[in-house]
């Protein structure tokens, strides 16, 4: 493992230092430990990696990263030192080491001698040493950036909610606007919210990706696992065998930034900087409701009718139950919020269908994971359709309730809205 120093540099003024003890002196130290991983691949130098008892990890003249945390009339600007304290923790210290800024704060039960260590992926962990147990590890506050092997994602149980947070602006790292996470609700999604309302939604899981990012396959890099169950909804994204084998020469990271854009970078070893390759939302039907409800958003049509009507939904007040009717496909969909949605995951596709149709209150109904052993699942809406858009060359089918009249007209007919930001129904 090639190594590194460690220099933290507080450069902000505190009217009370031994009070940073908050979320936004977690980020001090979190994002040290997201960012030395980058440095040590492209910079190597000699220090240890191990932080015991009784030896710390300083700053040896060269800044890795400076950190501004708010507040005023005190003036400090000090380097930092991780170190174990006599509780067992690892704590971060100003140069002195007599104000503590930071601290892992967790309860350790007997003698554990426990050490730090900070591990290959990046990720700095709390160990004891004795037994190798994690007491605490970095990768469980990923602040606004995501790694591979970080798990992203809540547990039902015990284990804590991962999710990113933007900062508050590229120079201050404080807690921002934005936040990237998993809502649990209904079928899980994939969010991004300004503030506690949605920006961008990344949809749900069809069994290989998320739905709202058809970009997402797997390549020569990255592989992906979804689990969602009684005890854990997460995500986690691998370097795939070939590319862990070659993990110093492959480098890559996503990262929540302060306007509320995710994206996905690549380290380009030779021009010494990092390359995008993805990020969202990046178009006007990305942004969450941007249209109306039982709507969907086509990009590729003119500006002002992007908007277009399912069809069947926007005849408010008729019935299409018990007369007939049937259900339309429409193709190369995000599908829509499945917040409300119902799934089953017992049925397939023919069974979804006539459990549909039986039922009036079924709006539409979708596979849940269809890229997946051909679809599995029953995906089901019972009220109105909001947030789908179709995709050029991706997405996936979702069939429409519809009456008797329009199951013989031609599945490309659409009504279009008469204002693309107005509702369709």
């Amino acid at each position: 493992m090639q190594k590194g120093v460690l220099r933290v540099q507080l450069d902000r003024t505190f009217e009370d230092p031994s009070s940073l003890q908050g979320l936004e002196c977690f980020y001090l130290v979190a994002r040290v430990v997201l960012i030395l991983p980058f440095f040590f691949l492209s910079h190597p130098s000699f220090s240890a990696d191990t932080i015991t008892l009784g030896r710390s990890i300083r700053d040896n003249g060269g800044l890795i990263v400076s950190s501004a945390l708010a507040a005023p009339r005190i003036d400090m600007l000090a380097s930092g030192i991780l170190s174990i304290d006599s509780r067992e923790n690892l704590v971060l210290f100003q140069r002195n080491q007599t104000l503590p800024v930071w601290s892992t704060n967790i309860s350790i039960t007997g003698t554990s001698n426990s050490i730090a260590q900070l591990l290959d992926l990046g990720n700095l962990v709390l160990l004891q040493n004795d037994t190798r147990t994690v007491l605490w590890q970095s990768f469980d506050h990923p602040t606004n950036t995501l790694l591979p092997f970080m798990k992203f994602g809540l547990s039902f149980r015990t284990g804590p909610n991962r999710f990113l947070t933007s900062w508050k602006s590229p120079d201050d790292p404080g807690i921002g606007n934005y936040s990237f996470r998993i809502n649990p609700s209904g079928f899980p999604q994939l969010y991004l919210y300004k503030g506690s309302s949605p920006w961008w939604r990344g949809a749900s899981w069809t069994g290989q990706r998320w739905s709202g990012i058809p970009e997402m396959t797997r390549n020569y890099v990255l592989n992906y696992s979804f689990v969602n169950n009684d005890e854990e909804v997460s995500f986690v994204n691998r370097l795939n065998n070939k590319a862990e084998k070659s993990i110093a020469s492959i480098i890559t990271r996503m990262i929540l930034n302060e306007t509320g854009i995710t994206k996905r970078f690549t380290w380009n070893n030779e021009a010494h900087r990092w390359i995008g390759f993805w990020s969202a939302p990046k178009e006007r039907c990305d942004f969450y409701l941007h249209y109306g409800p039982n709507s969907y958003c086509n990009p590729d049509s003119p500006k002002n009718f992007e908007c277009k009507c399912f069809p069947g939904l926007p005849q408010a007040g008729v019935s299409t139950c018990q007369s007939g009717e049937g259900f339309v496909k429409v193709a190369r969909m995000k599908v829509p919020d499945t917040a409300e949605a119902q799934v089953d995951m017992s049925l397939g596709l023919k069974d979804c269908k006539d459990n549909c149709l039986r039922n009036c209150s079924y709006m539409a109904y979708a596979s849940a994971y269809y890229e997946s052993n051909g679809g599995i699942g029953c995906l089901t809406w019972h009220g109105d359709l909001v947030e789908a858009r179709t995709f050029a060359n991706a997405g996936q089918d979702l069939y429409i309730r519809v009456d008797a009249d329009e199951l013989g007209m031609p599945s490309t007919f659409m009504s279009f809205c008469s204002q693309y930001l107005l509702p369709c129904a």
